[in-house]
């Protein structure tokens, strides 16, 4: 039998007669739904830690993907990842896991379920996570400047984590060094998205 759309004609007639005819459609349904194209692709680097992971996935001419039955679960070396599961009632699964606690491997694990019950196997795809360090774009003084007069000391940065940076007192941090080899004392300051970080020398 064809996966697809059947429809049933009913005629009914009684013995003076009259006549009632009635129709009725039906899917049948015998192939599991599948997935078009995952992100992040299989065996593709990323240099985050914070990770949108998208499904489109079809039933073809199927009764459509049952969203609510079918699951996405994401799993590294320290175990799973918990996360958010949310679909746009069509095509798409978006999964939101927490912060990738460190670098390596991941494996993520779909199965989807159809409205007529056909289930997939688990399909599997994996990608690795690489830890790229911050870096820092400008400075200001620059290297090796020649300068009569410093109040401020500014450095901007950029984030490779996708958590963000440390601004914490045990995080990001300028210090100044004198000709004698003690610190110069400041304030130390940074400006929230912009990741500059900047020290005020006292005065």
């Amino acid at each position: 039998t064809v996966d697809g759309e059947y429809t049933v004609e009913y005629h009914i007639v009684d013995k003076v007669k009259t006549v009632v005819d009635y129709i009725t459609r039906f899917t049948y349904d015998s192939l599991p739904p599948g997935i078009v194209s995952v992100s992040p692709a299989g065996k593709e680097i990323i240099k985050t830690s914070k990770v949108t992971i998208e499904l489109q996935v079809t039933d073809g001419k199927g009764s459509g993907v049952n969203f609510a039955a079918s699951t996405v679960r994401l799993s590294g070396s320290t175990g799973v990842v918990s996360g958010h599961q949310s679909d746009d009632g069509i095509s798409k699964i978006t999964y939101l896991p927490g912060i990738l606690p460190q670098a390596g491997k991941y494996t993520l694990e779909v199965t989807l379920v159809d409205r007529a019950g056909n289930s997939t196997i688990s399909l599997k795809s994996d990608f690795d996570y690489q830890i790229v360090p911050p870096r820092v774009l400008a400075i200001t003084p620059a290297n090796k400047s020649k300068l009569n007069t410093i109040s401020e000391i500014s450095a901007m940065l950029e984030d490779n984590s996708g958590a963000g940076l440390d601004f914490t007192s045990t995080g990001s941090s300028i210090r100044v060094i004198g000709p004698d080899g003690t610190e110069i004392e400041g304030v130390s300051d940074h400006e929230g998205d912009n990741l500059t970080l900047t020290l005020t020398l006292a005065t």
